[in-house]
């Protein structure tokens, strides 16, 4: 998995964490979808479901 799409998944699940909703990401990255929502969301189901561990958001921006 590419580092970006860990980054954009990492900063969709923190926005969700933090109780935006759907809506309002998508109307704040009108590049992003709502399928870009749900992988997201898949992304950190795998992770834990098969205990992966991904670099932080940091560590994976420094690279772009």
């Amino acid at each position: 998995m590419c580092e970006r799409c860990i980054a954009l998944y990492i900063l969709i699940l923190e926005k969700l964490a933090a109780g935006e909703t759907s809506e309002q990401i998508l109307e704040a990255h009108p590049r992003l979808t709502d399928e870009g929502i749900k992988a997201a969301l898949a992304f950190a189901a795998q992770a834990l479901r098969y205990d992966v561990v991904y670099p932080t958001i940091e560590k994976a921006l420094i690279s772009f």
